[in-house]
């Protein structure tokens, strides 16, 4: 499912930046901003599943503040590779401060859906969750979730991430489809 969040998120971004939708200016340039940041955070939370979110999400930031400072530096080869399409999408041209604000939109909302999708999977019974890592743990691995009325809920400085009978981690996968078909609680 990692691999499908950073394809769907590449496909997003490549259509708003590539095809020929009428929008405007601004969205297309800052819409794929957002997606490729948001990439970025995909990527990093598949290869280090176990990091906590915050590390995740500053290491995401790090990264895509570093490629937007690299376009500071120019030398004709480089220059040359920016006027490319692969150069244009992966390093782009020109240093923008609102990219840096358009890449650290994306990571927060990349952070706060990967935390709503681990949060939705407190609810499952252990018998229907799976054993793939989640990405990025929330906190210290030896902190339990505390009570509150009949859920759990879980805060950033204390969690432990559920387990199926054989100790393992439920899959990416399953936690997002359990979050897409979340309902609102009734109030009481």
């Amino acid at each position: 499912m990692s691999a499908l969040l950073i394809v769907a998120t590449i496909a997003t971004g490549l259509t708003i930046r590539l095809a020929p939708l009428g929008l405007p200016n601004a969205f297309v340039k800052y819409g794929g901003s957002l997606m490729w940041a948001l990439m970025i955070y995909w990527i990093v939370s598949s290869v280090r599943p176990l990091w906590q979110l915050m590390r995740g999400a500053l290491v995401s930031s790090a990264i895509a503040f570093c490629v937007e400072l690299f376009k500071l530096y120019h030398t004709p080869l480089l220059d040359a590779f920016r006027l490319t399409l692969p150069g244009k999408l992966l390093l782009g041209r020109v240093f923008s401060l609102w990219d840096l604000v358009a890449y650290a939109v994306a990571i927060i909302v990349g952070v706060i859906a990967d935390h709503m999708i681990w949060s939705s999977m407190q609810r499952l019974p252990s018998a229907e969750r799976q054993d793939e890592p989640r990405l990025g743990a929330i906190g210290p691995a030896d902190q339990q979730p505390r009570q509150i009325g009949n859920t759990t809920a879980l805060s950033a400085s204390t969690h432990q991430p559920p387990s199926t009978a054989d100790g393992t981690l439920p899959s990416f996968e399953h936690r997002l489809m359990c979050f897409a078909s979340i309902k609102p609680a009734p109030v009481s």
